[in-house]
């Protein structure tokens, strides 16, 4: 039997800025995420956490601080990636599997959030160091 040419339905206008959190703990910019960064600052980034809110922000920052992650963008900016087992770990989120989430540029926090919603959380929950921390800043 031969081939049939499959016709395309729709065109593709470009994906959502999507932060994918790894299950080996490192968080994955797909391209739009990547070029939202990439405009903001060089390679450094803060990583914020709301308990409360159950959201991640990624802080694009110009200069080396010693709270920031590297950054580190593919070829051709088409992605991008941060180590962030420590802070997976601090906030006590599980990452046994690799999960997306869909994220939006925040202009009053100058970052990129995502909101973890119903994401799970290692043993059910948040880490206890993570709420009181969070209870501490209210």
């Amino acid at each position: 039997m031969p081939y049939e040419i499959f016709a395309r339905t729709t065109a593709r206008k470009g994906a959502p800025p999507t932060i994918n959190i790894a299950a080996n703990g490192r968080l994955g910019l797909n391209k739009a995420a990547a070029e939202l960064l990439h405009k903001e600052a060089i390679g450094f980034a803060l990583l914020l956490w709301d308990a409360d809110a159950r959201k991640i922000a990624v802080r694009p920052i110009k200069k080396k601080d010693p709270r920031a992650f590297t950054v580190t963008f593919s070829k051709g900016r088409m992605s991008a990636g941060i180590s962030a087992k420590s802070f997976c770990d601090y906030i006590g989120v599980d990452y046994s599997q690799t999960r997306g989430y869909q994220a939006k540029w925040n202009d009053n926090e100058s970052a990129l959030e995502i909101d973890l919603g119903r994401a799970e959380f290692a043993n059910g929950r948040q880490k206890p160091e993570a709420q009181k921390r969070s209870a501490r800043a209210a």
